[in-house]
């Protein structure tokens, strides 16, 4: 009974609407399961993708359907997993990285050998490294006359490319 309150007082306090309360911690609970873990990891692991990701109690299913897939493909459990969303998650979202994308990248680099908290970090910091390019990177942009923002909003141009590379296109 207390690890059902300890999951039920998670989910309230993580923005589960208290209507909805029943049938997200009935997921949880086969989530909890299934990934052989506790009732309160598995609800902060999946409260924590559905926050950053603005998704509510009823696609819960789909969020930890994606944890399973990802506990499938790499060397890792669901409670490794549910572990690492707090810090990761926020990172993915803010980049336009989709939860099922950033769980599937951790699942297949934890199966290259990282361990899932390894793993997580460095999807974080190669994230993080895409966002912020190098000043090399925005030198070589001012030199053929744009930004990086402007490069990113608009189709590349093949006639940069040459510049940049000093090749004629064929």
């Amino acid at each position: 009974a207390g690890e059902v309150a300890e999951g039920l007082f998670q989910a309230i306090s993580s923005g589960v609407a208290p209507t909805r309360v029943v049938g997200f911690m009935d997921t949880m609970t086969k989530a909890a399961l299934g990934g052989f873990t506790d009732l309160e990891t598995a609800v902060d692991g999946t409260t924590s993708v559905m926050n950053v990701y603005g998704l509510t109690a009823g696609e819960t299913v789909k969020v930890t359907d994606a944890m399973f897939v990802a506990n499938k493909l790499g060397k890792t459990t669901f409670e490794e997993l549910s572990r690492q969303m707090g810090t990761l998650a926020p990172t993915a979202a803010a980049l336009g990285v989709g939860y099922e994308e950033m769980l599937s990248s951790l699942g297949a680099t934890t199966k290259a050998g990282l361990n899932t908290a390894t793993a997580a970090t460095s999807i974080r910091q190669a994230l993080a490294a895409m966002a912020k390019p190098s000043s090399e990177a925005a030198k070589m942009a001012k030199e053929l006359g744009t930004t990086l923002e402007e490069a990113g909003q608009r189709e590349p141009d093949r006639s940069g490319r040459r510049q940049l590379y000093g090749q004629r296109s064929q």
